[in-house]
């Protein structure tokens, strides 16, 4: 190895060693992983390609190699995560933020008539999507919930870092008794069926927690909890909208059939949310 060791030769080399590994978008990853230790945005390390790393710094490159190619998130090794344009810290036990989560919020602004409302979110784990629509609508009054105690400690944390105000809840919504009523309800649950969350790729069976993506049955049990909620804590011309997995709005439809509910395709043309409301209008 050269003793000397520039950025763009850490990049060019780094590149072909997660190659060899196969890791996906190699490129970005060795470029994200140097933006850190050096604190730079990725502009920046090609407008001082030819500077050195310390010591210091290549140690902690190449501790976070080694974690690269066992596999582990890239988010988990740099603390954080990008959703909707804003950087949330991400920790090893909290699900990682998912770009298809967007939907979401893209979707929220098209039926949402007013600035001042009241919403909860079920599961929060990050925040990501509380805090995004905090940001978003800084007179509404939001609620996220999450059984995970590192889940709220995150999205405390997170909350901070954005300077926005959220009731942070932790509890199990399956026991939980709101305390009051919500114009919207919003969620993310982990919906994947247990006969299909080991198939799921290396970096989610290894590191991310399994609470947060199964509900260790059939990938419906959030749901069904969740017309409860709707008919207790909703208010009457209340709207809901949760991400689902490929293929469940047809058991959505069932699970929910006195209700008037839209499906929202993703760019893939699966099936990636559902909308939908306790009067004929959504």
């Amino acid at each position: 190895m050269e003793s000397i060791w520039t950025i763009i030769k850490l990049i060019d080399w780094g590149t072909s060693y997660l190659k060899q590994y196969n890791i996906e978008s190699a490129r970005l990853n060795i470029e994200l992983m140097l933006s850190k230790i050096l604190n730079y945005d990725r502009i920046h390390l090609y407008s001082n390609f030819d500077q050195p790393l310390s010591s210091e710094e290549l140690a902690l490159l190449k501790g976070m190699l080694k974690r690269r190619i066992a596999s582990e998130p890239l988010q988990y090794i740099l603390g954080e995560s990008n959703f909707y344009g804003l950087k949330f810290l991400c920790r090893p036990d909290v699900l990682i933020p998912r770009p298809e989560t967007e939907l979401i919020i893209e979707q929220f602004a098209k039926i949402s008539k007013s600035k001042d409302f009241t919403l909860l979110d079920i599961g929060t784990g990050t925040g990501c999507i509380a805090i995004t629509l905090a940001k978003l609508y800084p007179n509404a009054s939001i609620t996220a919930i999450d059984i995970s105690e590192q889940a709220i400690t995150t999205a405390k944390l997170n909350a901070e870092l954005h300077n926005v105000k959220i009731e942070l809840i932790h509890a199990d919504v399956f026991e939980y008794e709101f305390p009051r009523m919500f114009d919207f309800i919003v969620s993310n649950p982990p919906y994947i069926p247990l006969s299909e969350s080991k198939e799921l790729q290396s970096e989610i069976v290894l590191h991310e927690p399994s609470i947060a993506y199964t509900d260790g049955n059939d990938g419906l049990s959030y749901y069904r909890r969740f017309k409860g909620i709707i008919e207790r804590f909703m208010n009457p011309d209340g709207k809901f909208l949760f991400e689902i997995g490929t293929g469940q709005s047809k058991d959505l439809l069932e699970i929910l059939p006195e209700k008037k509910i839209e499906v929202v395709y993703d760019f893939s043309g699966h099936d990636r949310l559902i909308i939908g409301a306790n009067n004929a209008l959504i």
